[in-house]
């Protein structure tokens, strides 16, 4: 008897657990069939027009399908002001560094709105295979493309930004524009200036504006029965939102948060660091990326204390603050536990990928990343929520503190029109 007919004979009572009545094969394949679709890549039109200083637009979203999916934005950048004796570079991440916030409107009502930096962590926590970084122009290391590019002007850039609104995330959420024929949906955008996207020690500024800057949608085409149903029903859908709340960074931190939120996620900044510089220079020529003195360098989390080092894996590592306790109603959440935590720990548990950049988090469901609800807190039923740091050098005062709540909310769809169940 062979080794193979040997295990499969060695059959005993506790294989009844695993294969008795079984329920599955593995060497059958089973296929669903689904509902006949097809999907198109439109362009939307901006009414305004996105110059080199900062902007203002909105985008109508046309009715050429059914549904729309997913979004982004294709943006061309033209050659900016000439390089310095030290190190010139368009901005880490300039694909979200050019979005200053955009939002989602529908009917009037904005029903989600998100930041630069806010497109920058969520990257950092769920872009696993970096994938997005290219589109991005986004680096690891900041002193080697600084480096690279001295004495000489940025190469004209290619950009492609998804953006991640919930339905551009999942297609069982894709708006149903068929299902919205009295009520129009817009997309906002606020542009930084073109001079406030380059890291540079040279104060001559020039250029040109982005020669292109093209929202692109994907829409849905249903076939004839379920684009029936669609229009005729009501709809709705449980939706995700982002929530901000951003001061200047305090050993106490009230939380001003609604709605059932599964993940709060936290940066702390230099107050500098994130600042716009109008001429497109840097307050310091500092190319090997440390420091904390640099403008336009909107996703720098790193943190100056020297007073908060840990060891991880033979790395010592500076925190923002040593521990952190959440309060609800007074009660502690839970003890006081180390910044390292919130920044690999808790990341690895819930789904995330551990963030390389100074990014915390805490999460109140198993897997906040995916949109079936796995556990929440309901913030409007907390009175007070706050957060509690120890340890800081310098007292908070040189630092800003930016909490991200990540919430589910309602949307419904019904007599052609669309709102939101809960508003804050």
């Amino acid at each position: 008897m062979g080794g193979g007919l040997m295990q499969l004979v060695a059959y005993g009572a506790q294989d009844i657990y695993l294969t008795g009545n079984p329920q599955i094969t593995f060497f059958k394949v089973v296929y669903r069939r689904h509902t006949n679709f097809s999907m198109e890549a439109i362009q939307q039109s901006f009414s305004g027009e996105i110059t080199n200083a900062a902007s203002s637009v909105t985008a109508t979203i046309s009715r050429n399908g059914d549904l729309v999916h997913k979004m982004w934005l294709d943006i061309k950048m033209s050659t900016a002001p000439t390089g310095g004796t030290n190190y010139t570079n368009w901005t880490n991440n300039t694909g979200h560094a050019f979005i200053k916030d955009c939002e989602i409107e529908i009917g009037g009502q904005r029903i989600d709105r998100h930041y630069s930096q806010w497109l920058d962590v969520w990257n950092e926590l769920t872009d696993h295979e970096e994938s997005e970084w290219q589109g991005l122009n986004k680096h690891a290391a900041k002193n080697t493309y600084l480096k690279s590019n001295a004495n000489t002007a940025p190469n004209n850039l290619q950009l492609y930004v998804p953006l991640q609104f919930w339905f551009c995330r999942n297609p069982g959420l894709a708006l149903p524009l068929i299902a919205l024929q009295y009520h129009e949906v817009k997309v906002k955008l606020t542009t930084r200036a073109l001079t406030s996207l380059v890291n540079s020690d040279n104060t001559s500024t020039g250029g040109g504006a982005p020669t292109t800057s093209t929202l692109y949608c994907d829409y849905i085409y249903l076939d004839t029965d379920e684009r029936r149903r669609f229009a005729q029903v009501s709809h709705e859908y449980l939706i995700e939102q982002v929530q901000r709340d951003t001061s200047v960074m305090e050993a106490t931190r009230s939380l001003n948060f609604n709605h059932p939120v599964k993940a709060l996620i936290w940066v702390s900044q230099n107050t500098t660091v994130a600042t716009e510089g109008t001429t497109g220079i840097d307050a310091t020529a500092n190319a090997d990326g440390s420091g904390m003195s640099n403008k336009n360098d909107y996703f720098n989390y790193q943190s100056s204390n020297s007073n908060n080092t840990e060891v991880i894996k033979t790395v010592t590592t500076n925190e923002h603050f040593a521990t952190m306790t959440l309060k609800l109603n007074g009660h502690e959440r839970f003890k006081e536990r180390n910044a390292t935590y919130f920044r690999i720990c808790q990341p690895q548990q819930h789904g995330f990928k551990v963030p390389s950049k100074h990014i915390y988090c805490y999460s109140f469901a198993l897997k906040p990343t995916e949109h079936q609800p796995s556990g929440t807190c309901n913030f409007s039923r907390i009175d007070n929520a706050q957060m509690d740091f120890k340890g800081h050098s310098n007292g908070y005062s040189d630092s800003t503190l930016t909490v991200y709540a990540i919430n589910y909310n309602v949307l419904r769809i019904m007599s052609g029109m669309g709102g939101l169940a809960y508003s804050n």
